[in-house]
């Protein structure tokens, strides 16, 4: 990654900067306080946005300025990436706005964590970072504010070891074997209550044993009832082949039964329509004595008027309609005169041109809009003459719709008399016609009443009676017999479901049982085996970071400090351990330059260290160093320069106010601030 450009908007003691940037070595100069640590959140804030405990809105956002943005322009893989992020001041507080991610010169508009989710994939820090906070990777590979450089130096070790832990992702190591020793948890938990399942084992065996004696006596009686079922089927179906016999006659009989009662029914309701018909013929022949008249008005005519009266109503309700909307347009311009009346009257100054209104310009106004209001009113008065004429000629025509509709409904009336007569002398002729055929039906069913009367004989009613007890008996006792078969088969068909879930019992135990013994073995694995091994992995990466670490530390905090009397080294913990004279020390006791110089050297060996093993990073050949010369002597200015060589970072960003710094600077930024505004040079 490299940084080509840097521009300011309201961000701290900035108003609007632009700061560009190149390859080598950059020096931001300037007195304390001046704002070149202004730059450096801005970039961190730019990428990462807002983040808790580093970075916060307020903290960045200009002194009574709404908003504030910082535009940052890098490159990355030869490609170039502008990134802007906003902040917006509220009645309460200051929020993050959504920024803007422009590759390639195509935009995309992102929420905060969609920019820094996008980002941390364009940096390839580890996917984790995007929810946790990507700003650690940042601040240990490439930027440590100037406060925070000697914190780790003072960090408990375990503490420190978490850092660690985190920038290099060993952590994992640890939640691995945090995990595995609660699944162990789970898996002894599980072993126990499987345990408890197969407890009843025996049991199920002997349910097992029960079952198949049972169901080996219920098929011996099975057999034995099926015996006696096919002997009793054989005597009830001897004794209903007697009945079907007698069957046979008494179906004839009943047949003529049937058509003995269908003959007389017939009989006698061809006696009752007779009756009927005759009664409703001398009704009809009385309600014909009467003839209506044949000859009626033509009803076309009437119609024809009926549509022309309704269409001269319709035009006169048009009309009527169109005069009521035309004065309510009439009132309305009227009120509106009226108000401009009103309202020129109460003004003294134009709400437009800002100039007094004098009394002349009013009264023209007035007179204006009062010749409207006149000539309004004369209209009015025309549409109000003009109405009730309208309403005389509607009272014409509504009388002379309703004279016309009564002569087409007395017209209809006759007709209807007409169709009725005619429907009537028709109905007379069809019932005579009915009359005649029912009473030659009538002689045909009376014959056929003496014939079926014969032919009933009910002799063989006693013996069909005797057989069906008979077979009643014969099929109960079948019955019964195949009752208590199904009985026992029934029985035997629980049985076997039951032995089968028995089984089917017996043998998920059987095969928990198996199941225990190789959780048992899983468990036994993990403990002896798999947790030995994530600790071994774990030590032997943190040996091969802590052997490095501790070559670049050393070799840099030697060339920083020429003095024989005084080492360093790190120990397990990467803690930094301080040697004098050959006797151990803490760094509280020593120089002001040598603190620096061990901070230093610890900032830069680290950094090196997660290049190397976290290489795939984008952001590894950036470095940025705020105020890393702290109590640096001359002599380890100049040393500096040799150290940062040996760094072979390809940008490399130093804030510094100390001007021999200058003199290996590629590129010198100047920033200086007067009236609480800063301004690059």
């Amino acid at each position: 990654m490299k940084i080509l450009k840097v521009i300011l908007k309201n961000i701290r003691s900035y108003e609007q900067e632009e700061i560009n940037f190149e390859s080598g070595i950059s020096l931001l100069s300037g007195e304390i306080g001046s704002g070149k640590t202004t730059i450096l959140l801005s970039i961190e804030f730019a990428l990462f946005g807002l983040v808790k405990g580093m970075i916060s809105s307020d903290s960045l956002l200009r002194h009574g300025e709404k908003n504030g943005s910082v535009t940052l322009v890098i490159e990355i893989n030869n490609q170039v990436l502008k990134i802007k992020r906003s902040l917006v001041r509220t009645s309460n507080s200051i929020k993050q706005e959504p920024g803007q991610l422009t590759i390639d010169d195509v935009e995309e508009q992102l929420t905060p964590q969609e920019l820094r989710a996008r980002i941390v994939h364009l940096l390839d820090y580890p996917h984790e970072f995007i929810s946790k906070s990507p700003a650690i990777v940042y601040r240990y590979t490439v930027y440590t504010p100037q406060e925070d450089m000697k914190l780790i130096l003072f960090e408990s070790p375990d503490s420190r070891m978490e850092t660690i832990r985190k920038i290099f992702n060993i952590d994992k190591y640890k939640i691995i074997r945090n995990n595995t020793s609660l699944y162990i948890k789970e898996l002894n938990a599980r072993i126990r209550e499987n345990k408890a399942k197969t407890e009843d084992i025996d049991e199920l065996k002997e349910q097992v044993e029960n079952i198949t004696s049972r169901r080996d006596i219920l098929k011996g009686e099975i057999s034995k009832l099926d015996e006696s079922i096919n002997k009793k089927v054989i005597e009830v179906r001897d004794v209903n082949a007697e009945i079907s016999k007698l069957d046979e006659k008494i179906l004839e009989q009943n047949t003529n039964k049937q058509k003995l009662v269908m003959a007389k029914t017939r009989l006698s309701s061809l006696s009752t329509q007779k009756e009927s018909l005759t009664k409703q013929i001398i009704e009809l022949k009385d309600q014909l004595k009467e003839k209506p008249k044949t000859e009626l008005q033509d009803l076309s005519v009437l119609t024809k008027k009926l549509e022309d009266y309704e269409s001269a109503q319709r035009n006169v309700l048009y009309k009527k309609q169109d005069f009521l909307q035309k004065r309510a347009i009439l009132d309305s311009r009227i009120k509106d005169s009226n108000k401009s009346i009103q309202e020129i009257s109460s003004i003294d100054m134009c709400p437009t041109c800002r100039q007094n209104v004098t009394f002349e310009h009013k009264s023209l106004i007035k007179q204006k809009e009062q010749t409207k209001v006149n000539s309004l009113g004369e209209k009015i008065t025309l549409i109000d003459n003009a109405i009730p004429r309208l309403n005389e000629k509607e009272d014409v025509i509504n009388k002379r719709i309703k004279d016309n509709q009564e002569l087409i409904n007395k017209l209809n009336l006759d007709k209807l008399k007409i169709k009725t007569y005619n429907e009537k002398f028709e109905l007379q002729e069809k019932f005579e016609l009915n009359l005649k055929k029912i009473n030659e039906e009538a002689e045909v069913e009376k014959k056929r009443v003496e014939t079926f009367s014969l032919k009933i004989d009910t002799g063989i009613v006693s013996i069909y009676d005797e057989k069906k007890l008979l077979f009643r008996k014969k099929l109960n006792e079948q019955k019964d017999l195949e009752i208590k078969f199904a009985s026992f088969r029934k029985e035997s068909e629980l049985k076997k479901e039951e032995l089968e879930s028995v089984k089917k019992h017996l043998d998920s135990k059987t095969k928990l049982l198996s199941f225990i013994s190789d959780q048992k073995m899983l468990r036994d694995w993990l403990n002896s085996f798999f947790m030995n091994l994530m600790q071994l992995m774990e030590r032997y990466v943190l040996n091969s970071i802590l052997k490095e670490f501790n070559e670049y530390f050393q070799e840099w905090f030697r060339m920083l400090i020429e003095d024989e009397n005084l080492s360093v080294r790190l120990n397990d913990s990467f803690t930094p351990i301080i040697e004098q004279n050959g006797y151990e020390t803490y760094i509280q006791n020593l120089s002001g330059g040598e603190k620096t110089s061990v901070a230093l050297a610890y900032r830069l060996a680290l950094n090196k260290v997660i290049n190397d093993f976290v290489s795939h990073i984008k952001t590894k050949g950036l470095l940025i160093l705020d105020e890393p010369t702290d109590g640096f002597s001359s002599n380890q200015l100049d040393k500096l320069r040799d150290v940062l060589v040996q760094v072979q970072s390809e940008q490399i960003v130093i804030v510094s106010h100390e001007s021999k710094l200058e003199s290996y600077a590629d590129k010198i930024i100047k920033i200086s601030k007067e009236h609480h505004v800063s301004s690059v040079s």
